[in-house]
């Protein structure tokens, strides 16, 4: 009897040995299962803000080079093997043209005006000197320097090409040439400064009549330099 009990007590603590062994291993095992789990969740907070700083810097620098580009387009790449240089004669004003292009100088006596100069892509884009006829490009300087104007309606930026502090002007696009003309100006671009006391303005039009070379004419305008 005695012998049976020491046997029931013997087993009894085998069990509980056993048990507290297995309640040990599962604790160790849901530990283990808990730090991987923590290191995935770690790692998959990691690679994703990673990937986000990656696109925002991605996208930063996208923005920063089609910057570049627009810029270039607007100021236009003046390229010298294409340019043919060309003087306003009577003035320190200078540029380059495309080739291939007719000019037309026009001294003019009246008034304060010193010349008008004409460019175009063809003969019969060109202007005539002294008539209200229009040119693709045209380049007036004048005595007075306090010349500058802003016409009504017409949008206005303040820029800076080859050191030269100049104002950029912009007619309403589509504008009408009179009343009952079927001229249309698609586009009207003039680019005004003061430079040792003389006035420039540089024109460009575009009428529903005349090819689109506004392209050329920003290509000009950056060859522009007043020694």
């Amino acid at each position: 009897m005695e012998e049976n009990k020491n046997h029931i007590e013997e087993t009894g603590k085998e069990n509980n040995t056993k048990h507290k062994a297995g309640k040990g291993t599962v604790i160790a095992l849901v530990i283990v299962i808990i730090l991987a789990i923590a290191a995935v969740v770690g790692t998959w907070y990691y690679m994703n803000n990673k990937a986000k700083n990656d696109k925002k810097a991605r996208d930063a620098q996208i923005q920063e080079l089609q910057k570049q580009v627009d810029d270039l387009k607007n100021k236009g790449i003046v390229n010298d093997a294409d340019m043919v240089s060309y003087e306003i004669v009577g003035t320190p004003l200078a540029l380059k043209y495309p080739k291939g292009w007719y000019t037309l100088a026009c001294p003019r006596q009246q008034g304060d005006k010193i010349t008008i100069d004409f460019l175009a892509s063809a003969k019969e884009y060109l202007g005539v000197c002294n008539s209200d006829a229009t040119s693709q490009i045209s380049i007036a300087t004048s005595k007075n320097a306090n010349n500058l104007q802003e016409p009504t309606g017409w949008s206005s930026t303040n820029v800076n090409i080859n050191g030269i502090n100049m104002k950029r002007l912009e007619a309403p696009a589509n504008r009408p040439y009179a009343p009952g003309s079927d001229y249309i100006f698609v586009k009207d671009v003039r680019y005004e400064f003061n430079k040792n006391g003389t006035y420039y303005s540089v024109n460009y039009v575009q009428t529903n009549k005349t090819p689109d070379v506004y392209s050329d004419f920003e290509k000009i305008v950056n060859s522009i330099t007043v020694n």
